[in-house]
């Protein structure tokens, strides 16, 4: 009986130049410039995805102040008669007056707005209100919100009024950190023991507005 055998030899060839070698420096240079210009593009791309990120939650809170707006707008009707406050609210005229508000940026506390011109840099950073409501620190101030009463046929301020409509503006930012991207046309003031602040150009502020009914 044969037996057949197959024997097996290693390749035992030896390495060639090129695999000792390892990379040339033109393929290790060129493939750091790769990754480095993939990282560069990548986080080109975070800034502005977190800032659409942060505009996107801005304006959810915007559209969502209308409840609180109209808390502090009955807040501030108590003890009052219903009739005359409607009548302290400005018309919204070709040229309205306002009344004005603040409101943080979350959106969970808006206030009456007390100083004679929002848009001024030299805001006052002792703002609280008629105790025991507390008012919203200049730091914290995110959205001034502009309410002025709507004109409608056959309402007459001066008729015993079941609801005052009204149309409510909401601008932001009010202001920025100094650490924050400054807009084109700012102006600064320094507050002292809460950080320097940029009060934003009424012109760079986004802006939305919609139509609420004050109740008594």
């Amino acid at each position: 009986m044969n037996f057949g055998f197959m024997i097996f030899i290693p390749n035992r060839r030896k390495p060639t130049h090129r695999s000792l070698q390892g990379f040339s420096l033109v393929e290790v240079v060129l493939a750091v410039g790769i990754f480095a210009f993939v990282i560069v593009a990548v986080m080109g791309l975070i800034g502005p995805t977190t800032r659409s990120i942060a505009d996107i939650e801005h304006r959810d809170v915007a559209a969502s102040l209308g409840t609180t707006i109209l808390l502090e707008l009955r807040r501030v009707s108590q003890g009052q008669d219903f009739d005359a406050f409607g009548t302290q609210i400005p018309a919204a005229t070709a040229n309205p007056n306002y009344i004005s508000l603040v409101a943080s940026a979350d959106g969970s506390v808006v206030r009456l707005f007390n100083e004679d011109n929002p848009d001024d840099p030299t805001l006052d950073v002792n703002n609280a209100l008629d105790e025991p409501v507390p008012g919203i620190h200049n730091r914290d101030r995110f959205f001034l919100i502009r309410v002025s009463r709507l004109v409608m046929d056959g309402v007459d301020s001066d008729d015993d009024l079941e609801f005052i409509p009204v149309v409510a503006q909401i601008f932001w930012p009010l202001q920025v950190p100094t650490g924050a991207a400054p807009p084109p046309d700012h102006q600064e003031t320094d507050l002292g023991a809460v950080g320097t602040y940029r009060v934003v150009s009424p012109s760079q502020r986004t802006s939305t507005n919609f139509n609420l009914v004050i109740r008594p």
